[in-house]
C-alpha cells in the first residue's frame, strides 16, 4: 500500500518516460498524491488487519497463499508495499530456512507493526534480521517503489499484495525498478482487487463496494477511514490484460493471469527476460 517520488537512486534506479497503459486522462480519477496515499496508510495502520480480514470475509489469507505459491525454498524475495507484513510472513514460509525475504514500505507506522509481528509469529529457529543484508531471514525496509535501496538483479521474486492501485501515478519508474531487482529469468507475482466478470457477480460486487466497504471501513478505522477511496480505485481502475503493459513495456513478458474468487481478485505473475 504505498507509491513515492519519482527520482533515481545509487543502486542504478531508473525513471524511463514511457507511454504505457490507459491514456492518463483515463486514469486521473485513480492517480492518488503518493503524499496523501502516504499518510492516508501510516494513519490506517493499526487498523490495517482488521479491516482486510473484515471486508474480505476472510479470503485475504488464502489470496495472499496463491500469490507466494511460487516462491522456493532457499529464495531471495522482495514483498513490494509490504504494509504490515503478512504478505511478507507468508513469503518466509515458503523461502525458510535459507532463505532471504525483505519487506518493503513507504509507511514508517505500518513497517512497525509489520517488525512487531514478525517478532511474534516467526518462530525461534529462524532469524528476523535486524537490517536488509545478505543473510537468511526476514527484514523490513522503508522505501519507494520507484527507489529501491537494493543491487541489481538481487531477488527471485517480487510479490506484491493490493499495491498496484497506489502506484498509478509512479507506474512506469515503478514497472522499471521491479525489472531492474529481479533476477533474469525472476517472477513478480502481483495480486490486486479487481470486478467480477459475470454480470450478476459484478453487480452484487459494485454494492457491496459502496455500501458495505464504508460500514466495515467504520467499524475497523472509525473516521481515519478514507471514504471512497478503496471503492473508487477499484471501479476504475484498469483490468490486469491492461495494466500488464506497465511490465511489458519495460521487457518482461506476462505468464499469466489468474482470477481468484470470482474475480474479486486478479493475480499478475510476470517474468524477467
Amino acid at each position: 500500500s504505498w507509491s513515492g517520488s519519482t527520482s533515481a537512486d545509487e543502486t542504478g534506479g531508473h525513471a524511463h518516460a514511457l507511454t504505457i497503459g490507459p491514456p492518463l486522462r483515463a486514469l486521473k480519477m485513480l492517480e492518488p498524491n503518493p503524499q496523501d496515499v502516504q499518510v492516508m496508510f501510516s494513519r490506517l495502520a493499526p487498523a490495517y488487519d482488521r479491516f482486510n480480514f473484515l471486508s474480505s470475509l476472510g479470503l485475504d489469507a488464502w489470496w495472499r497463499r496463491q500469490t507466494v505459491r511460487r516462491v522456493k525454498p532457499g529464495q531471495s524475495v522482495l514483498d513490494l508495499g509490504c504494509g504490515t507484513g503478512d504478505l511478507t510472513l507468508a513469503a518466509w514460509k515458503r523461502a525458510a530456512p535459507s532463505g532471504r525475504v525483505i519487506g518493503v514500505d513507504f509507511s514508517a507506522p505500518m513497517l512497525d507493526q509489520a517488525r512487531a509481528k514478525a517478532q511474534r509469529e516467526i518462530p525461534p529457529g529462524p532469524p528476523l534480521a535486524p537490517t536488509a543484508g545478505a543473510a537468511p531471514g526476514v527484514s523490513f525496509v522503508q522505501a519507494s517503489a520507484d527507489a529501491l535501496p537494493f543491487a541489481s538483479s538481487e531477488f527471485d521474486v517480487v510479490v506484491s499484495a493490493f499495491v498496484l492501485r497506489s502506484l498509478a501515478a509512479i507506474r512506469e519508474s515503478a514497472a522499471w525498478e521491479i525489472h531492474r531487482v529481479l533476477k533474469p529469468g525472476g517472477l513478480a507475482c502481483l495480486l490486486e482487487l479487481s470486478r467480477p466478470r459475470l454480470p450478476l457477480l459484478r453487480e452484487l460486487h459494485q454494492k457491496y463496494l459502496k455500501i458495505m466497504i464504508p460500514v466495515v471501513g467504520r467499524l475497523a478505522a472509525g473516521s481515519l477511514w478514507p471514504r471512497g477511496y478503496l471503492a473508487s480505485t477499484i471501479l476504475e481502475f484498469p483490468e490486469p490484460e491492461t495494466y500488464q503493459a506497465w511490465f511489458t513495456s519495460v521487457g518482461m513478458t506476462c505468464e499469466s493471469i489468474e482470477r481468484l474468487s470470482g474475480g474479486i481478485t486478479s493475480l499478475l505473475v510476470i517474468r524477467k527476460v
